[in-house]
């Protein structure tokens, strides 16, 4: 659960400084950074999975699905306003 929270903390973090940049490079990076750390969580949560993990693993999909949305969307819109 706690693996989760940090999780979505770096989230939040990330999107404030692309908000900030409105730079496609640190988007780019924020992006990568968010699958490893992804990828890191997963593997974790393999380790010790039993039911609970896996439909924590799935709302984490989830969430990163709409996030990578999310930041689709600010982008294109700030491009539009431009």
């Amino acid at each position: 659960m706690v693996v989760v929270v940090v999780v979505v903390v770096v989230k939040v973090m990330v999107m404030r400084m692309v908000m900030k940049r409105k730079e496609t490079m640190m988007m780019n990076d924020g992006n990568r950074v968010l699958f490893i750390l992804m990828v890191m969580v997963m593997m974790m949560t393999i380790k010790r999975s039993g039911l609970l993990t896996k439909i924590l693993m799935m709302m984490m999909m989830m969430m990163m699905m709409m996030m990578m949305i999310m930041i689709k969307m600010t982008t294109t819109a700030m491009t539009m306003f431009r």
